[in-house]
């Protein structure tokens, strides 16, 4: 049985939310406090499989939603499985914190490239000494309509095997309390290689160079006293290739990020693009078994990411190439963070939950 967990850590540090508003509440003359989403983790039970539908962002007050469709032999047509899931969120409290949540809703075509600039108004975050913006969650679905010369033999709510996928929240800029930034992105379906692939996708492969997929970006704009310290990384690996492969998260060492996180602050993910390539041709995807990346303050921040296809069948010796953006908001004055790290497991499909309630499955 696998049992879900919440574990909290409170430090003397600043909090910071997802919902339009400033650090202060006239209405009870007491601060408020604010959610930053500081990481995440989706990993099949059992199996890898196709991408149908990957979703995972918090809300204002860190409601957790958690998504995830991997095609018929994730939903019990031939078989079934189950997600395991962690998200980590900074629950801050400071005075001068403004904060905003916005998203991007957009459907892309076969490239799986989009940028957009996008404004979000934020009240009273034109007095905030310092602006950044940070990742809030995403969600990316096969599962839309397609247009005329989309194949009728293939079903796109199967969703489709991948090289993985990215994005990225652009700095800020301030007029008044209106911000404007540039969310911007990309998903990649490939199709899989038909020699090594045990199932007959040729449905599949033939309907990728034109599936339509819709795409979510979900973002918070964060007004705050205090600097932020920015760090980027990157690192490529070649997994072991067999049944039910080793391969283990890469770690701020390997992403040669040095980003000292200690002190009153928390940690916010700017951009990152998760790229599993084939180790003997970019043609090719494959099935999906993990994916997420988690930040964690501390001298260094830890950083882990991953994006894995261990399985019963790994058809695709792989490459992991993880490129990531992120940062440290160190506060001034008196301030509180919470770091709240959600754990459990749910069924196929899309829930939503509390962080100090997320569901289980219960495991034969």
């Amino acid at each position: 049985m696998f049992f879900p967990s919440v574990t909290r850590l409170f430090l003397p540090l600043a909090l910071a939310s997802m919902a339009a508003g400033c650090g202060y509440s006239k209405d009870s003359g007491t601060l408020e406090s604010h959610h930053v989403l500081a990481g995440f983790n989706h990993t099949w039970d059992f199996l890898s499989h196709r991408v149908s539908l990957s979703e995972l962002f918090i809300e204002a007050d860190g409601t957790i939603t958690s998504g995830i469709i991997g095609g018929d032999f994730s939903t019990g047509d031939i078989a079934l499985d189950f997600v395991r899931f962690r998200v980590a969120q900074s629950r801050v409290t400071a005075p001068g914190l403004f904060v905003g949540h916005g998203s991007l809703d957009l459907v892309v075509g076969p490239d799986g490239a989009f940028s957009e600039t996008v404004t979000l108004d934020v009240p009273g975050i034109a007095d905030a000494g310092s602006v950044t913006a940070a990742f809030a969650g995403f969600r990316v679905s096969s599962n839309t309509a397609q247009g005329a010369d989309y194949p009728t033999d293939y079903d796109p709510a199967l969703g489709y095997t991948t090289k993985g996928w990215g994005f990225t929240i652009g700095e800020p800029t301030l007029s008044g309390d209106t911000a404007t930034l540039t969310v911007s992105g990309i998903k990649r379906w490939a199709p899989t290689d038909n020699d090594a692939d045990p199932a007959d996708r040729s449905d599949m492969n033939g309907a990728i160079p034109y599936a339509q997929s819709e795409i979510s970006v979900y973002y918070t704009v964060i007004g705050f006293d205090g600097v932020l310290t920015p760090a980027t990384g990157s690192a490529s690996v070649d997994y072991p290739h067999g049944s039910y492969s080793a391969q283990p998260p890469m770690t701020q060492d390997d992403l040669g990020i040095g980003l000292d996180a200690s002190g009153v602050g928390f940690p916010i993910l700017r951009s990152y693009d998760l790229l599993l390539e084939d180790q003997t041709s970019d043609q090719w995807g494959d099935y999906i078994r993990s994916y997420g990346i988690e930040l964690e303050g501390g001298a260094p921040m830890k950083v882990t990411t991953e994006m894995t296809n261990s399985s019963l069948i790994e058809v695709a010796e792989v490459r992991f190439v993880p490129t990531v953006d992120v940062g440290w908001v160190s506060l001034s004055g008196d301030a509180t963070v919470e770091t709240i790290a959600t754990s459990g497991s749910h069924d196929i499909g899309s829930t939503s939950f509390t962080p100090n309630s997320p569901p289980e499955v219960e495991s034969e």
